[in-house]
């Protein structure tokens, strides 16, 4: 989850046009959309507005 919203606020101060860098930022995501899961669902909640926001702004940038 942190590693996502990071990945977000570096795309937000400097800018990316690396393939990569979106392939692994996808490929994090679903870990922590997996993780999530695994979760008790009074759990799930705060996790899932903060992925949200993440996918959110992951529209800006592709």
């Amino acid at each position: 989850m942190f590693y996502c919203e990071s990945c977000m606020n570096l795309l937000g101060h400097c800018g990316m046009d690396d393939e990569g860098y979106f392939n692994a930022l996808v490929r994090m995501f679903d870990q922590a959309l997996k993780a999530i899961t695994e979760l008790e669902p009074d759990q799930q909640e705060d996790f899932v507005e903060r992925l949200e926001r993440v996918r959110s702004e992951g529209h800006n940038w592709g």
